[in-house]
């Protein structure tokens, strides 16, 4: 029981914006960030990760309060050298006595082209080079979902097995759908675009399949680190495919 109190009195959170966004590479946004538990608080942080890459732990100041912190740090998307399609995650971190640490929901900026960029795309909004990207676009949104689901799942798990095992039966059917749905997507544009520029994204894609299925076997072994590793392997291998794609639509404009 004792150890259920401490777990309900200890939390850190992002308050603002606290959902997904869609950004320009040179837009700012502001975050609000608080901690709370019932030991002083040792450290809070929030981190960071460019196309779930490697992590950068960014540290805030040491709190007034010592069980109590809020934070108003600023995210100025130019300083990250962010270029378009990039997607950014990040969450707050917070430790407290004894040795314990607590996370925050992930939360992701996706980086958007300007309207314009985008109406210079060959048939536009409607064309077939945009209604690709929107597609790979809906498999990022997908698995960025996925990843939330799982940091949640091991950061609170559910306190009864049979929730728990319901919880991770959901995750791993999650990652199993998202793998076909990249095999048929992969299918489809191989089919149609067979003469056009675009072995590059395809290979990331493929690649992003095998992340994919190998996080539906992990989650369904019950091995979470592992599971969460290749989910990240997934979605940095479909953003990779996507930014292929706008760079061979952007260098063969004719072709498409």
């Amino acid at each position: 029981i004792e150890v259920i109190v401490r777990q309900m009195l200890q939390k850190v959170r992002i308050t603002d914006p606290a959902r997904d966004l869609q950004a320009t590479k040179v837009d700012v946004v502001p975050l609000q960030i608080e901690a709370v538990a019932s030991d002083a608080l040792q450290r809070v942080a929030w981190l960071s990760a460019i196309n779930a890459q490697q992590e950068q732990s960014h540290d805030l100041p040491p709190p007034p309060e010592p069980r109590y912190a809020a934070y108003r740090p600023t995210l100025y998307l130019d300083e990250l050298k962010l270029s378009d399609w990039d997607v950014l995650s990040y969450y707050a971190s917070a430790s407290a006595r004894p040795s314990n640490s607590f996370a925050s929901e992930v939360y992701f900026i996706e980086v958007r082209p300007f309207r314009e960029d985008i109406l210079k795309m060959p048939g536009g909004e409607d064309g077939q080079a945009m209604q690709c990207l929107n597609e790979l676009s809906a498999l990022i949104g997908q698995q960025q979902h996925v990843i939330r689901q799982t940091h949640q799942h091991a950061q609170s798990p559910p306190e009864f097995d049979n929730v728990r095992e319901q919880d991770r039966r959901k995750l791993t059917e999650a990652e199993a759908d998202l793998a076909r749905a990249s095999g048929h997507l992969y299918a489809r544009m191989a089919a149609e675009m067979e003469n056009k520029p675009i072995g590059e994204a395809l290979d990331h894609l493929a690649r992003a399949e095998k992340d994919l299925d190998k996080a539906a076997g992990a989650l369904r072994d019950n091995a979470l680190p592992e599971a969460q590793k290749q989910e990240r392997g997934g979605l940095a291998n479909l953003v990779a495919a996507r930014k292929a794609f706008q760079k061979a639509v952007s260098d063969n404009p004719g072709q498409f």
